[in-house]
């Protein structure tokens, strides 16, 4: 979650219809699963970037190529149709590779940060058995997501390759397909988005007044 100046922040309805543009411009056929997230989920008032978390689909595909005088049928393996729609609008000028505030751009295979009418999108990959996780860490705030990253290896676990969640004492995969399952595992108080700020608040006083008793 990138930080945004104050001046250049949206409301919520102007964020939510930004992020609508967006969908329907890339088209919700490119996903299985497609949520708003960051503050514009929290239902913040003032919103800097979009984000989107989505689970994108993906499919093998056969494609004809040309091998001198005659074609051939080429399987392509894990075609992203959420990244080939980007591609494409991409290269017809419907959007711009959004750049941050050191000019540089991210257009991987994990996320991209997309601009449309001078606001940045980022589109974060999920998929059915890291969703929890993904929504989790991409609502925020900033300080919750650095807190859930850190509880849950208090809690025995760990998170790699796109938050996806292990056991720290073996290296099977464990399904995390919602919110409610990710902030089970970090052993965290789960609440709705609207309420993550003051979650975070509750949380922060508490180490607070632990801290100050552990100086007495």
């Amino acid at each position: 979650m990138s930080q945004t100046p104050i001046n250049d922040r949206l409301s919520l309805a102007q964020a939510t219809a930004h992020a609508q543009h967006m969908k329907l411009l890339v088209g919700d056929d490119v996903a299985t699963d497609w949520t708003f997230a960051g503050s514009l989920r929290r239902q913040r008032e003032s919103i800097g970037d979009i984000e989107h978390v989505l689970i994108p689909i993906i499919d093998d595909i056969e494609v004809e190529k040309s091998v001198g005088l005659f074609s051939e049928s080429v399987l392509l393996k894990d075609q992203n149709w959420l990244w080939h729609r980007l591609d494409e609008l991409l290269a017809g000028g419907k959007i711009a590779k959004a750049h941050n505030a050191g000019g540089q751009t991210c257009w991987g295979e994990h996320k991209r940060s997309a601009s449309l009418d001078g606001i940045t999108h980022e589109f974060n990959l999920a998929t059915p058995d890291n969703l929890g996780a993904r929504l989790a860490i991409h609502t925020g705030p900033a300080e919750l997501s650095k807190h859930l990253v850190t509880v849950i290896k208090q809690a025995g676990y760990r998170c790699e390759g796109g938050f996806h969640v292990y056991p720290v004492s073996n290296g099977d995969r464990i399904s995390v397909p919602d919110e409610e399952t990710f902030f089970g595992i970090c052993r965290v108080k789960f609440v709705a988005p609207q309420d993550r700020d003051m979650l975070w608040h509750s949380i922060e006083l508490a180490e607070r007044q632990t801290r100050r008793g552990s100086l007495r």
